[in-house]
């Protein structure tokens, strides 16, 4: 998978932008790989962990849903999902490009 990290600097509205520039052109890292503010990594996993002080808790909202932060690992799984596709399919269902 490739992980693109964004600057610590980037405001809401940058963010917002950047979103939609992706959207709209339907290419996710595109202009992450050519913008000098984002670093592009491949990684088959990693982890965010979350610095805060101890004994302070911290929260994010997901959908007006609180979650705790918390340490997440991230980890690609081999052969966990099939696709089946009729035999008649000419163009291969990812492009590698």
């Amino acid at each position: 998978m490739e992980i693109s990290i964004g600057p610590d600097n980037l405001t809401k509205t940058d963010f917002i932008k950047e979103g939609w520039r992706r959207q709209g052109e339907n290419q996710p890292h595109r202009g992450a790989k050519s913008d000098e503010r984002f670093k592009i990594f491949t990684s088959g996993e990693f982890t965010l962990s979350p610095e805060l002080p101890e004994g302070q808790e911290n929260w994010f909202s997901i959908d007006m849903e609180q979650f705790e932060a918390m340490p997440i690992k991230v980890k690609l799984k081999k052969d966990i999902i099939n696709v089946f596709h009729r035999q008649s399919t000419t163009e291969p269902a990812l492009s590698s490009s």
